[in-house]
């Protein structure tokens, strides 16, 4: 629920400072992305016991094409989500276990599969205190983890939308979400997380084995008898626990962002050994790291920007526009329209896609056919259609009593067939010219 709940907040700032919505949203995760930045540094700053090496991990997230991109071309779950969780990974670190409990609590009501990226970071935290030691720090981790999640309930309970929560929060992702996991994803996907990352994905992966060899390094020290360097032991298990996670579900390469904070502690730990082993190299090395990231950061915000907003908004207004304010919408997995028109759609089902049609089977009066038979009657003037989607049991309807349009980034209009011949082209030339005058724009 946070992942919508937060951008939420930034509608209301942009509605009250008098900015378009969608900019008043990717303004605050923005802001939230740059507290990610800062959080990384104090992370890596906690953990090895330097500011330089804080510094790496910081502007290494700079370099992850990935994460500039969704901070500023959202609003995604996943930025805010990694910004909670390298919160609550720093919390753990300085041993603030109520703190930590809150935050692995708000990371879960962002993005569910990141809890036991928390929660066995805050195990392996509270283990290494000692048995005597245990009690108070787990009843804090709990309590603190308890707060948010029954506030969020009783939130739901109050508004009357318990079982809805429910549904969304727990049985559709248990039972009916379908999903593939890494190795599938990179057997049959691999080139989407270059094209997501960039030429970063090498170090991210370069980060993730550094932290991975450094944690298993003091896990051995430290099971012979040595007292110091639990956190490297901590966050070895976060990324062990950010793996496994992605094994089970992993759809696209934001998924990835679970792995972030590790891989940036991961590139900071590859310049604190080599400062142990040659002090003054090691000082310049990680200085021309800081340099060369912030450098590619750069260069990653300025080559990663997208022109897909301004043709998305010049194609509603024109198409909507043309069509009139008495024209009803219908979205099917193209929420876009909603957002950027101010409209509402007939229906409250818009996503069908990763395992949501057997939901609606389930639960919809006749399944999707159901849903199909409804959508019929209803008679949407416009309807807005993934334009990747695979939506078999509205192909007929669509077929029979709509025609396309035209496109926009991430859907298809199709118009019905009674608004007459002139109409529709009408509709169709008005969304070209807008388009076209969008990319004159932006060039």
């Amino acid at each position: 629920p946070l992942s919508h709940l937060i951008p939420g907040v930034g509608v209301v700032a942009a509605r009250l400072a008098g900015i378009d919505d969608v900019l008043g949203m990717r303004l605050l995760v923005l802001v939230l992305s740059a507290v990610t930045v800062w959080l990384a540094y104090l992370l890596a700053r906690d953990t090895l016991g330097s500011r330089l090496e804080g510094a790496v991990a910081a502007t290494a997230l700079l370099t992850f094409q990935g994460f500039v991109v969704l901070a500023a071309g959202g609003p995604r779950d996943k930025p805010i989500m990694v910004m909670l969780l390298t919160w609550s990974l720093l919390a753990v670190v300085r041993r603030q276990w109520a703190s930590a409990g809150v935050l692995v609590a708000l990371t879960t009501l962002t993005w569910q599969p990141a809890f036991p990226v928390g929660a066995l970071v805050a195990a392996v935290g509270m283990a290494s205190l000692g048995r005597r030691a245990l009690v108070a720090p787990l009843v804090r981790f709990t309590v603190g983890g308890l707060v948010p999640t029954v506030l969020c309930v009783l939130g739901f309970w109050l508004a009357g939308a318990l079982p809805t929560f429910i549904d969304a929060f727990l049985v559709i992702p248990l039972r009916y979400t379908v999903q593939t996991g890494l190795v599938e994803f990179l057997g049959t996907n691999g080139d989407a997380l270059v094209e997501g990352y960039g030429p970063a994905v090498w170090a991210m992966l370069a980060g993730m084995v550094a932290l991975a060899v450094a944690a298993s390094r003091q896990l051995v020290r430290n099971l012979r008898g040595g007292r110091a360097g639990h956190e490297m032991v901590m966050m070895g298990a976060g990324l062990l626990a950010g793996l496994l996670v992605s094994m089970r579900g992993f759809n696209g390469w934001p998924d990835a962002f679970v792995l972030l904070p590790f891989a940036s502690l991961g590139l900071a730990v590859i310049v604190h050994a080599l400062r142990s082993a040659l002090p003054r190299t090691g000082r310049v090395v990680g200085v021309g790291v800081v340099g060369i990231s912030l450098a590619a950061g750069g260069m990653v915000s300025v080559t990663s920007s997208s022109e897909g907003l301004p043709l998305q908004r010049a194609s509603v207004r024109a198409v909507l526009t043309t069509l009139g304010p008495d024209a009803s919408v219908l979205s099917v997995e193209a929420p876009q329209v909603l957002v950027l028109s101010g409209r509402t759609s007939s229906t409250r089902y818009q996503m069908f896609a990763g395992g949501m049609s057997n939901y609606i089977d389930h639960h919809y009066p006749g399944g999707t056919d159901g849903y199909a038979r409804w959508v019929e009657a209803e008679e949407p003037t416009v309807i807005a259609v993934h334009t990747n989607g695979d939506f078999e049991w509205l192909a007929d309807i669509l077929e029979r009593d709509y025609v396309a349009v035209g496109t926009a980034p991430g859907w298809t209009w199709f118009v019905d067939r009674t608004v007459g011949n002139a109409t529709l082209d009408q509709v169709r030339r008005a969304q070209e010219r807008a388009q076209e005058r969008a990319r004159r724009n932006r060039r």
